[in-house]
């Protein structure tokens, strides 16, 4: 097999239509990164929220190597100084939080057509960018405001470098070897360090790096003389780079609460059972065409790499021929880049994972192009040159049939399912809209489903105006009334549900406000009611359960144990009364809706329950 001594192409001039095509694939790719950026999914995923809440601690002077904040599962901590710059820029609101993620998506695209064209050549690098603009596994996260976008620019960025000393090394005469080759290596385990400060599945760079650096050991002695000192700056600078991260990572454990909440197939492996380990193959074999990611949080259902097939049979040709070719440097190093690139994955629950395989998303289209490339050339020695620009039109279809389906899947349907909306909390930024937009001063009870932590956050990086009292209630179980006040607005949202009791108790005189747009089920995503908290607070008060005992110590060995409401509890909250609903019969169901009154903020937050005694 021949041995890859291709010259630099540093140097090689670059057309005027290369550079119209490489531009007119950046527009395309800017265009599905920002189109509708704040519509496209409506609303901010948990994940965001939890990124806004870390980004917006850096602005409070919260710094740190890594962020274990509550609800966020372990935090690499890089993106966080970014999101912190675009938050000061723009605001706690949707453009500060999802700002850098397109930016570092274009950056991807841009550093890996640079770094294709000089490993191989414009045809090559030109289809890399092409599917990554267009493909939703290259899209998706480019639209949401996580920490993992940074992760394909530092992989191509350090590769980059690292290749470039590679080939600087071979084409620099003797004297200046030095100069020209240890800035790429410096540069590029920088650069590599720095990338494992961006998302767990960046923890296979380093594998990447290393095996290919054993693969030019075994294979290419040759290559290694004179920069044997370099390559190991590389990895010297990178160790430096990244040990603080690691090393504050091994005196916490505990810290990185979700890497043990994944890593089950791993687990089985140790203890001998390979069969998760096998499924997770065979998940990622399938990805390409038959099986993507399950879920819709992050890909529209089980949607493959490619939709049409012509994608999917250019990459299988290019994996066989980087497999055949495996003894030239540039086509193994594609090869270990998708293997690392899968490794996070592979090795975890829930395979194809989006998330984890991003890593790979450059080197695997890029085999897209080696096949191309291929059959470029039979075109040139065995047809007629004429048929060149029929592949070329052939490709370009591909892609812009990729892009169609894209556009109306991922940004015109997929906003739409209402798991989606669920997800990205949707009918709450509706419902946040709905406030911004009315002059109505009064205050706010909010329906949510993780009223404690979540949804206030959400509400401090959504809602606009802060001249709203807004109290957050979990209609399963509590209704707030606020004090101060005899008029209030309740909002429930189509996904926040509402007990029958209490809702029949609170909306029996209530006067419908508005109504936000309607989902596919056809519901209000949410209403806005008006309430009459002087008639609610009379009844909370006076409810049927007053004339009761009440037991408000039963081990206080006084023998005063029956009490009549309101029962005072430290000053801190009374006890008013009880109302059953529905009939209280042996084996039967009922309801039982207790009355409280606040008398002063609690911390830690209390918790009530109830003892039915007889």
């Amino acid at each position: 097999m021949p041995v890859d001594t291709a010259p630099d192409r540093a140097g090689r001039h670059i057309p005027h239509w290369e550079w119209a095509a490489i531009i007119v694939i950046l527009l395309m790719a800017a265009f599905f990164r920002l189109w509708a950026l704040g519509d496209a999914p409506r609303g901010l995923e948990h994940d965001e929220v939890i990124s806004w809440r870390i980004a917006d601690g850096v602005l409070r002077g919260h710094v740190g190597l890594y962020f274990a904040e509550q609800g966020s599962f372990g935090h690499e901590p890089l993106f966080s100084y970014f999101m912190a710059i675009s938050l000061a820029l723009f605001g706690p609101n949707w453009l500060g939080v999802r700002f850098w993620a397109p930016m570092f998506g274009l950056l991807g695209i841009a550093t890996a057509y640079v770094l294709m064209r000089h490993m191989f050549d414009r045809l090559v690098a030109l289809v890399t960018a092409g599917g990554m603009a267009v493909l939703v596994w290259s899209l998706f996260f480019n639209r949401l405001g996580l920490r993992l976008n940074m992760l394909p620019m530092l992989w191509c960025t350090s590769a980059y470098c690292f290749w470039r000393g590679l080939n600087d090394q071979l084409t620099a005469s003797p004297p200046h070897r030095p100069a020209r080759l240890w800035p790429w290596f410096a540069g590029g385990g920088v650069l590599a360090g720095l990338s494992l400060y961006t998302y767990m599945a960046s923890r296979a760079l380093p594998i990447f790096f290393a095996a290919f650096a054993l693969y030019l050991l075994l294979f290419h002695r040759q290559r290694l003389q004179g920069r044997r000192a370099a390559i190991l700056l590389f990895f010297v600078i990178m160790i430096i780079v990244a040990s603080p991260l690691f090393l504050y990572l091994a005196a916490h454990p505990e810290l990185e609460e979700r890497t043990s909440q994944v890593d089950e197939p791993l687990r089985q492996l140790r203890m001998g059972n390979p069969r998760p380990i096998l499924q997770n193959v065979v998940a990622l074999l399938g990805m390409w065409q038959v099986r993507g990611e399950p879920y819709w949080q992050v890909n529209v259902a089980h949607r493959p790499v490619f939709m049409e097939p012509l994608g999917a049979l250019l990459f299988y040709i290019g994996v066989a021929l980087a497999l055949w070719r495996w003894r030239e440097p540039r086509y193994a190093l594609c090869l270990l880049w998708v293997g690392a690139g899968l490794l996070p994955s592979l090795v975890t629950a829930d395979a194809p994972s989006w998330p984890r395989t991003l890593g790979a998303v450059p080197a695997a289209l890029a085999l897209l192009g080696v096949a191309a490339q291929q059959i470029w050339q039979w075109a040139k020695q065995r047809w007629s040159i004429r048929a060149r620009p029929y592949l070329m039109a052939l490709l370009v279809a591909m892609f812009l049939v990729e892009a169609g389906w894209t556009f109306r899947d991922y940004l015109l349907d997929w906003p739409q399912q209402a798991n989606v909306r669920f997800t990205f909390q949707s009918s709450m930024t509706e419902a946040f809209r709905y406030l911004d937009a009315v002059e109505d001063t009064s205050p706010v009870i909010m329906a949510g489903l993780s009223v404690h932590d979540v949804d206030p956050w959400t509400q401090a990086c959504t809602l606009r105006r802060r001249d709203l009292a807004v109290r957050w209630a979990d209609l399963r179980q509590t209704l707030i009334l606020p004090a101060g006040t005899d008029t209030a607005r309740l909002i429930v949202l189509d996904i926040t549900p509402f007990t029958p009791a209490l809702q029949e108790w609170a909306l029996s005189e209530a006067a419908r406000l508005a109504q936000g747009p309607l989902t596919t089920e056809n519901r209000p995503s949410f209403i806005a009611y008006a309430l009459d908290l002087s008639t609610l607070r009379e009844k909370a008060e006076s409810p049927p359960g007053t004339a009761a005992a009440i037991a408000a110590n039963p081990t206080d060995s006084s023998g005063q144990w029956n009490l009549s409401p309101p029962v005072n509890f430290n000053d801190t909250v009374e006890f008013l009364g009880y109302q059953w609903f529905g009939e209280i019969i042996p084996g039967g169901q009922a309801g039982l809706l207790t009355f409280w009154r606040a008398l002063q903020p609690t911390s830690p937050p209390l918790r009530t329950f109830m003892h039915l005694l007889d």
